[in-house]
């Protein structure tokens, strides 16, 4: 029997098969002894026959060294009485930035094995940055609430940004397939040039909808069945008057590929053209609203083709066509006799839909044009310095209106929210910034063109590879102000 110690750490060995195990425990253990100290939570014996056995190279000692280390870990903690497991640097390091550091705070579920490495790595990164054990116990006895989730990613925002969007920009390559990166980076500057004017259409539009709502007065008209179909008609009628369109709708109908379903959180998202099975998918409030829906949803239909998909092949526009549609609807509904207020309040998820992604984008976007054929240092100085930036001038507004706010407090504070935003994956944007592209493009053809010109423009991008400029132009060319600068309003 003999023993083989260090300052907090005692192995008794009763033979010479458990004598190599023990030294060799004890020296993978010195190799790191504030961590092990830790890991053993006041366990200051272990017994010969409680230490796992695994094959040792005594020639090669380091042979298999990170796989022996873990399962000296396994058995200590199995000692310790854990209730979490203990995850390998390497299996963490594997995960994106975004279930690493951001994930955590929306999307963590109970007992979900990814959650749980989630959860390891922040408090595995806060004891490698203070030296603190308490995290990483934590973990490991009782488990990690919300608040701690919260403590450690902004601690490991604040401590490792530099590194993090090191790691966001090598994902970008990844998330970015060269199409779409190409197109970002041609239209960066048109983008961020429309971006203000829609921001501003739409803070027009929520406080209308504020009014609204504390007025309780637009009440939007109920359809039924016949109704419905009647609008839809009729809006794709106005929309195009060789009945192209209302024979596709009938085409649709006797197909069976209209597949209705009553909705009761009023949340349209779930409402889409499912290309893959030629179906649209609508999710109804028996009200107007549902026909500006459906006529959306049909523009996507009818630029899906099996020969060219638009979406595929100008994705950047693919939300052009219908929110044009969509917008068309309005007018035909309007004309049909129903208030301008209660059929613009049956289009208050487009203003919705627009405002979160407005909030999504706008951060990518900035991120993108300062990162756009730059080397990483240089980017990484140029969003450091306008994170920097952000936080002082939004400190200087706080400061105005609350003099005995705690500044250094609230800068730590900012600094982690701006951080966090340019920390978001970039790498949905396309499928983000199409709604806003359409948007804008669909708000001017309705101001300043003329339906039968507009049509041709739909045409063009449904049949061929169309840049957005190459759009914008053909639109500005059938600007109605082109040749007469006098204000002239169109069809409503």
């Amino acid at each position: 029997m003999g023993t083989i110690s260090n300052d907090f750490l005692t192995i008794i060995y009763n033979n010479e098969s458990q004598e190599k195990m023990a030294k060799y425990y004890m020296m993978i253990i010195n190799f790191e002894p504030e961590f092990f100290k830790g890991l053993l939570n006041g366990l200051d014996t272990i017994k010969g026959h409680e230490l796992r056995k695994f094959k040792i190279d005594e020639n090669d000692l380091f042979k298999n060294f990170e796989k022996n280390r873990l399962s000296i870990i396994n058995s200590i903690l199995k000692l310790t009485g854990a209730k979490h497991p203990y995850f390998e640097v390497d299996q963490v390091s594997q995960r994106s930035i975004y279930y690493d550091v951001l994930g955590v705070k929306t999307s963590r579920e109970d007992n979900d094995l990814s959650s749980e490495i989630e959860c390891f790595d922040l408090a595995h990164d806060y004891f490698y940055m203070t030296g603190d054990f308490k995290y990483i116990k934590k973990y490991l006895y009782e488990g990690l609430d919300e608040k701690d989730l919260e403590y450690l990613c902004d601690n490991k925002i604040l401590n490792c940004f530099p590194k993090l969007l090191k790691t966001k920009m090598h994902e970008d390559k990844y998330s970015f397939d060269s199409e779409t990166y190409k197109l970002l980076q041609t239209n960066m500057d048109y983008i961020l040039s429309i971006m203000p004017i829609i921001s501003e259409w739409t803070n027009n539009e929520l406080d209308r909808m504020e009014k609204e709502k504390n007025n309780n007065c637009t009440e939007i008209s109920k359809i039924n069945a016949k109704e419905f179909d009647e609008l839809v008609m009729g809006a794709l009628n106005y929309i195009d008057p060789t009945n192209k369109l209302v024979e596709k709708y009938i085409e649709l109908k006797l197909d069976d590929k209209i597949m209705k379903k009553p909705i009761t959180n009023e949340i349209y998202d779930e409402s889409k053209y499912d290309a893959l099975n030629g179906v649209i998918k609508l999710y109804t409030l028996n009200n107007i609203a549902d026909v500006i829906v459906f006529v959306h949803e049909f523009a996507h239909y009818n630029y899906d083709e099996k020969d060219y998909d638009i979406c595929e092949n100008n994705r950047i526009l693919s939300e052009y066509p219908s929110i044009y549609y969509e917008m068309k609807t309005m007018q035909y509904l309007i004309k049909q006799g129903y208030s301008k207020e209660e059929v613009i309040s049956a289009q208050n998820f487009r203003t919705v839909n627009n405002n979160d992604i407005i909030r999504k984008v706008l951060p990518s976007l900035k991120y993108l044009s300062m990162v756009n054929n730059k080397d990483e240092d240089t980017a990484i100085k140029e969003v450091t310095n306008h994170i920097d930036y952000v936080v002082e001038e939004t400190l200087k507004d706080i400061i105005i209106d609350n003099k005995d706010a705690n500044i250094e407090e609230l800068k730590k504070q900012l600094k982690v929210e701006v951080s966090y935003i340019f920390l978001e994956p970039s790498g949905d944007i396309m499928k983000h910034i199409k709604y806003l592209i359409g948007t804008y493009l669909a708000t001017f053809s309705i101001g300043y063109v003329k339906n039968e010109n507009v049509l041709p423009v739909l045409e063009h991008i449904k049949n061929n590879k169309t840049s957005l400029e190459e759009v914008s132009i053909m639109l500005m060319n059938n600007n109605i102000y082109s040749s007469n600068y006098q204000k002239v309003k169109t069809e409503e």
